[in-house]
């Protein structure tokens, strides 16, 4: 079995975080470096070993509503797809990562729509005149 399919160690795991904590610079890592140090795994590896095991399981499953759907939009319109900024100022209770899953499923699901209705070639009633 080749180092890639193996499962992580609980050793690795400690190494791996206290690698990050090392690198770690203005709240960025640079993966490639990690990876270096830890022998046989990928940098995505690493990144991806990380993030699974300090993720905040409180944001887990927190139910989006449409009015905050619609709020999201907005947002992004307004400031971009800055999802950080938007997470710390406007969405605490989510990640992140969510937002930016959010927006993209909403931007799948206006794509469907849109298609779904070239296809039927809907087209605005006219107003007769009296």
């Amino acid at each position: 079995m080749s180092r890639k399919q193996q499962s992580w160690t609980q050793m690795e795991k400690t190494q791996l975080n206290n690698i990050v904590e090392q690198v770690k610079q203005n709240n960025r890592v640079n993966w490639t470096s990690v990876a270096e140090q830890m022998c046989g795994r990928s940098p995505t590896q690493c990144r991806l070993q990380y993030r699974n095991v300090n993720k905040d399981r409180s944001k887990v499953n927190v139910v989006w509503s449409t009015e905050m759907s619609h709020e999201l939009m907005l947002l992004i319109f307004m400031y971009g797809k800055k999802w950080k900024f938007l997470q710390t100022n406007y969405f605490p209770d989510f990640t992140a990562e969510q937002l930016r899953l959010k927006s993209a499923q909403q931007q799948a699901q206006r794509l469907k729509y849109k298609s779904i209705y070239k296809k039927l070639k809907v087209t605005q009633p006219q107003m007769k005149p009296n």
